[in-house]
């Protein structure tokens, strides 16, 4: 459609001369096409304004002042005029490979392959991507975006962008980089934490903590003292998410990322909590699937269905592979906590005014932001970052990539409504705003609470040692039993504690 690929208009959306300049094409379309030959196009433009006014179309104020205005073409780089999803393109060729389809003979066999490509929610996004990161100076062609967007249901591939301009790079940031991932891989420690027993409501605390020798920090170095989990989440706590992994065991959150289909490696440290080893958007992406699909880990795929040119199907997608690896319980309370975070806490930015979970991160050097979330139907990741793995300071999770992602799914999600999740109720304590500093204290539980709680962790601690004394422990690897090593004075995390004791 012409109006959408010079202007990003629709037909009753142009002025006289854009109309005009459309009204000249058809003549000869490449020899008149404003992005080959602009002065070419306003000439015949303005031939066409000329017989308008002739034939008494237009008046004479009319044509002077359409002749004089300058062409100005759409935004969105010259290649989106023919193919709206260049990168999408490049992983439709892959798949088809693996289908058993040769390069040469899909080119010339003159087949028609039908894809999952969402194309409303792909344009969005090829828009968004360029005005949201050129609204925050993001201009330099190192830097860069990226976007994937699949059905946790049913796995299929709706918006797929590896980069601001195809054209520029063809460099794949959806499957290809490898960049780490801040606090948005802090759900897996809390999703670990979950499948062990801990509640969203259980009690951690958020203040500064030293593990083997790693003393991380909040941003901007504040700390709340005693507060729920869900609320560290919503918070994005960094001391909290370390004390967390600290409990649950590093071994048993990477196990998890393996679970949910995270291939790239993780170092067996405490600092993963933070996200500080690298992963792949496509990965995961499809790991936050399970928090929206009651715990299943879904493929993504593309192809719909391959024809040959007399409309024989030569290919059907089945249905697609997943596997159980979260309960639905999880599922449900990381849920619960993760749309506090877009509601109350860290993710504010990428609200759609609608049921939506997800989570911001960052990484401590401003090189890397994300912003993974979900509706009921649709996930999505957002990644913004440098090439040249330069600083991009000020940006974080919360910014660019949680008005990205805002940006395409308030399209993406239209055709589904407002529907919530198919979730049990999970009740949060003290739903409501971010506490503050000067909240701290009163967010605090008591001192008797606390001994009550200190009795209560006691009764637990001796009733695991009596399930420990009665079957032999499982041998734990060396160097994961030194990351381990015990920290002195590290308060530990109440379990299933009584909500009345909380």
């Amino acid at each position: 459609m012409p109006p959408k690929t010079y202007f990003n208009k629709k037909l009753n959306q142009l002025t006289l001369p854009e109309l005009a300049l459309i009204a000249g094409l058809p003549q000869a379309p490449s020899v008149y096409n404003p992005y080959n030959n602009k002065d070419l196009a306003k000439q015949r433009r303005n031939q066409v304004l000329k017989r308008m006014l002739a034939m008494k179309f237009i008046t004479k104020e009319e044509y002077d002042k359409a002749v004089e205005s300058e062409i100005k073409l759409s935004n969105v780089p010259q290649l989106y005029t023919t193919n709206k999803a260049p990168y999408f393109s490049d992983f439709v060729m892959n798949e088809l490979e693996k289908l058993g389809f040769h390069e040469t003979e899909v080119i010339h066999g003159g087949y028609k392959i039908i894809t999952t490509l969402d194309a409303k929610a792909q344009e969005k996004a090829n828009e968004a991507i360029l005005a949201d990161m050129k609204s925050y100076g993001l201009t330099n062609k190192s830097q860069q975006a990226a976007v994937f967007s699949f059905s946790p249901i049913d796995g299929k591939i709706l918006v797929y962008a590896g980069g601001k301009n195809y054209g520029e790079s063809q460099y794949d940031r959806v499957t290809q980089a490898i960049r780490p991932p801040g606090s948005a891989f802090k759900p897996i420690v809390y999703a670990a934490a979950l499948e062990k027993g801990f509640s969203p409501n259980d009690i951690v605390d958020d203040s500064p903590v030293t593990l083997s020798k790693w003393s991380p920090r909040n941003y901007g170095n504040k700390y709340r003292g005693k507060i729920p989990l869900y609320k560290a989440l919503m918070v994005s706590s960094n001391v909290c998410a370390a004390r967390i992994i600290k409990e649950v065991g590093v071994h048993s959150v990477i196990q998890l990322a393996r679970l949910l289909g995270i291939t790239t490696p993780l170092e067996k440290d405490y600092t993963i909590s933070l996200g500080s080893n690298g992963v792949k958007l496509f990965e995961f992406v499809r790991a936050y699937g399970a928090f929206a699909n009651g715990g299943y880990v879904v493929e993504p795929y593309a192809i719909e269905r391959v024809e040959d040119s007399r409309g024989r199907v030569l290919y059907k997608a089945g249905e697609t592979k997943s596997s159980h690896q979260l309960s639905n319980k999880t599922a449900a309370e990381m849920t619960a906590m993760m749309k506090t975070v877009i509601t109350s806490g860290t993710g504010r930015g990428a609200s759609i005014g609608k049921p939506a979970a997800g989570k911001t991160g960052t990484t401590d050097d401003y090189k890397d932001a994300y912003f993974v979330g979900y509706t009921p139907d649709i996930v999505t990741g957002v990644w913004v970052g440098d090439d040249n793995n330069k600083k991009m300071h000020g940006l974080t999770g919360g910014t660019i990539p949680a008005k990205i992602w805002k940006d395409i799914m308030t399209v993406a999600t239209e055709k589904y409504g407002n529907k919530d999740f198919n979730y049990p109720e999970v009740k949060l304590n003290e739903k409501g705003k971010p506490i503050s500093e000067e909240d701290a204290e009163n967010e605090s539980i008591s001192k008797d609470d606390e001994q009550l709680l200190k009795e209560a962790n006691e009764l637990k601690e001796k009733a695991l040692e009596s399930v420990n004394n009665q079957q032999p422990a499982a041998p734990q690897p060396k160097e994961e039993a030194k990351t381990q090593a015990p920290v002195p004075h590290t308060p530990q995390i109440p379990i299933a504690v009584p909500e009345s004791l909380r």
